[in-house]
């Protein structure tokens, strides 16, 4: 015999709206025993059970579907379900002012979803429409004229509700500085309203800055745009007077040199002297060192010449220049033998 599955206890609804809620929640509690027909014609609950449940509200008359969800609670003990219908996300917008309403109950006892035919179809009449109450349907008149000169009295329960999937690039008349959020002490984008702040470039965690004091070692090639002022050290001595060098270790300018080196050219002179020694013996393939200074006041710039008297098979080896002036190292290339006094070409130049 086919088993007859009915719904004893219909439909328990409880809603509560409180005063402090600015809305109520989108959803209510449905509550109901499920039983079962023995073959011999008693009813008993179908107790602890999975079955499929699909909830079907319907709008109007005859009525068309507004919403719908299936479920798969378990009966408990007593053949009982309870389920809140709308779930977590709630349900959707519907008017409840303008149409009647009517709850559609469909129950697969196998715990599928093989709905045959609707277990039971129920007028709303009261409790789902808190909702509608918590909205437009207010019994109270709004009288306030300060309300209703707000903005706030333009607010409807589609605002209330979209409020959550609402982009911050979809909000109008957002402020855009700290100071429109009623914000007086935060940062004002100026280094001087920090407070701790580092002193140094290691309080930054930077290592390899040219520190301002102490010894260091930079590698690589540097090139500074600027002017260097102050004294520079080279090797442990102190770099001054760059435009007018003095000591030996101080550096001096293109222009400096150059000064000197023209006052130098236009200011020299040829001068032989004879080697200190007199009269040299220069036997045949024999070479000697001559050397010669300049005059007191002048300095060498060149050299490198130099003769014997009576004899004309000579030549230079190699020259040198020397502190005050010029060294010709001299070989005899001929056939002379004896003495002779030797010449040595410099050229002597008047310091400024």
């Amino acid at each position: 015999m086919k088993k007859i599955f009915t719904l004893l206890i219909g439909i328990a609804f409880s809603i509560t709206i409180l005063n402090s809620q600015i809305a109520p929640p989108r959803n209510f509690s449905y509550k109901a025993t499920i039983t079962k027909t023995l073959p011999s014609g008693t009813i008993v609950p179908l107790m602890n059970k999975t079955i499929g449940l699909k909830i079907v509200i319907l709008q109007g008359d005859p009525g068309s579907e507004v919403y719908s969800e299936i479920s798969f609670p378990t009966t408990n003990s007593s053949g009982q379900i309870d389920i809140v219908i709308g779930g977590t996300a709630g349900l959707p917008i519907i008017d409840w002012a303008n149409y009647t309403h009517s709850l559609q109950v469909w129950v697969d006892s196998n715990g599928d979803e093989d709905f045959v035919m609707p277990m039971s179809t129920t007028q709303l009449l009261s409790v789902p429409y808190a909702l509608y109450a918590g909205s437009a349907g207010s019994a109270v008149d709004e009288s306030d004229p300060d309300f209703n000169a707000s903005a706030a009295v333009g607010i409807t329960d589609d605002d209330i509700y979209n409020w959550d999937h609402t982009m911050w690039s979809e909000i109008e008349d957002k402020p855009t500085t700290i100071a429109g959020y009623g914000i007086t002490d935060a940062f004002d984008g100026t280094w001087g309203s920090l407070t701790g702040t580092p002193t140094t470039a290691y309080g930054y965690g930077i290592n390899d800055v040219v520190t301002l004091t102490g010894n260091q070692d930079i590698a690589g090639n540097k090139t500074f745009t600027g002017i260097i002022k102050g004294k520079v050290d080279a090797d442990y001595k102190v770099v001054s007077n760059v435009a007018y060098p003095s000591a030996n270790q101080d550096a001096a300018t293109k222009a400096y040199v150059d000064s000197h080196i023209e006052h130098m050219i236009s200011n020299y002179e040829r001068i032989y002297v004879e080697d200190p020694a007199g009269c040299v013996e220069l036997n045949p393939g024999s070479t000697h060192v001559f050397w010669a200074t300049c005059p007191t006041g002048k300095l060498p710039i060149g050299g490198g010449g130099g003769f014997i008297s009576m004899s004309g098979q000579i030549t230079v080896n190699d020259s040198f220049p020397l502190t005050d002036g010029w060294a010709v190292n001299l070989k005899n290339v001929g056939t002379y033998a004896g003495c002779g006094h030797v010449f040595i070409s410099i050229l002597c130049a008047t310091c400024k």
